[in-house]
C-alpha cells in the first residue's frame, strides 16, 4: 500500500489490524470466525476520509434510525496525470452510530469509519439480478472537531 502501513497481529482468534495513512492511524481489533471447515473468515471495511455532506436521517417505519453518509477517501497514490484521486464511499449507519453522527459530525468533518461489507440481490424484469454492496458502520471516530456551533451560527444569520 503505497503512503499507508497495514500490520496484523493474531492473538488466540482475536486480531489487531493497525493501518497507518499519512499522520493518521486507525487501529481495529476483531475476531476471526472459523467455519465448518477450519477456514478464516473476516468482513471488514476500515475508511479514513471526510464527509461530503452533512448525515441524512431517517426514521424508518419500524421506528430505526438509519443515516446516509458519503465519504471522500483520497487514494495514496497519484494518477497519471500527477494527482491524487478520490473516491467518494457511501456508508449506512444504524440506530445509536445514526444518533452520534447526526449529533457531532457534519460535512467536512474528518472520519474513521470500522464497518462490514453487505451484499443485497435484486430480482429485476427479463430474468435480470442486481448485486449491491454497501458499507454498513460499525464503529465511527471522529479525527477532527465538528464545528456545529458554527453551523448553527451561519443558518441563523442566514434566515435573517
Amino acid at each position: 500500500m503505497h503512503g499507508g502501513c497495514f500490520n496484523l497481529h493474531q492473538h488466540h482468534m482475536k486480531t489487531t489490524i493497525l493501518i497507518r495513512i499519512g499522520r493518521f492511524s486507525v487501529r481495529a481489533y476483531v475476531r476471526i470466525m472459523k467455519n465448518k471447515k477450519e477456514n478464516h473468515m473476516l468482513n471488514q471495511v476500515v475508511l479514513v476520509g471526510r464527509l461530503t455532506h452533512d448525515p441524512e436521517i431517517k426514521i424508518l417505519e419500524d421506528g430505526r434510525k438509519v443515516a446516509d453518509i458519503a465519504l471522500a477517501v483520497q487514494r495514496p497514490f497519484k494518477n497519471v496525470d500527477g494527482q491524487y484521486d478520490t473516491d467518494f464511499i457511501r456508508i449506512t449507519v444504524w440506530e445509536g452510530l445514526a444518533t452520534a453522527i447526526e449529533s457531532y459530525a457534519n460535512k467536512g468533518v474528518m472520519i474513521a469509519v470500522k464497518g462490514r461489507l453487505q451484499c443485497w440481490k435484486y430480482e429485476l424484469p427479463d430474468e435480470k439480478r442486481l448485486s449491491m454492496l454497501e458499507v454498513v458502520a460499525e464503529r465511527i471516530s471522529y479525527l477532527s472537531s465538528p464545528h456545529r456551533n458554527d453551523l448553527k451560527v451561519d443558518k441563523e444569520s442566514s434566515e435573517k
